[in-house]
């Protein structure tokens, strides 16, 4: 079997098992809210987010990160009597480095991020399906700095998350 046919295995797989929510759903919504059924994920890096933070590599220089990036909701399917809820967003986003030591702040890395998440909420359990897109490019600025030439460093992925919220203010989940 093929990584192709994997993936697509494993979407038919998924939205089938969502079947229950689907034909029970008493309450659809288009564009609803994007961080209610799964949450934002508070220690990763790369969550799409709005963020500028400085950091010094051991050994290395001053260096920056600007991240732009959120989520939008598409379809929300909630069943009223049973409390579960699926919900399909996309989201997008920029990750930039970029050289605070230098004279211009030279950008010395993008990545892009394009994702697809199916997510899905019964009681303090929820859980993330999703398909996503990364595509890393060195930044125009170092490369003409260091006559490189590149290749374009992209890859698709699938991710899997379980999350359960233990109380209002703790959250454990894995992946």
């Amino acid at each position: 079997m093929t990584s192709a046919h994997f993936r697509v295995y494993l979407l038919t797989l998924g939205i089938g098992s969502l079947s229950n929510v689907i034909g029970n759903a008493s309450e659809s919504q288009f564009f609803p809210p994007s961080h209610e059924v799964f949450t934002s994920l508070k220690a990763d890096p790369r969550e799409l987010q709005f963020a500028v933070r400085p950091f010094v590599p051991v050994g290395h220089k001053v260096l920056g990160e600007a991240a732009i990036g959120d989520y939008l909701g598409v379809y929300r399917l909630t069943d009223a009597a049973t409390e579960k809820t699926f919900q399909l967003s996309v989201g997008g986003g920029f990750f930039g480095l970029f050289d605070l030591a230098g004279k211009s702040n030279d950008m010395q890395a993008a990545d892009y991020f394009a994702n697809i998440p199916f997510d899905f909420r019964s009681g303090p359990w929820s859980t993330r399906f999703m398909l996503y897109h990364t595509s890393s490019h060195l930044g125009d600025d170092y490369l003409k700095a260091h006559s490189l030439t590149t290749d374009k460093h992209s890859w698709d992925n699938i991710r899997l998350m379980l999350s359960n919220d233990l109380t209002k203010t703790l959250r454990l989940y894995g992946g």
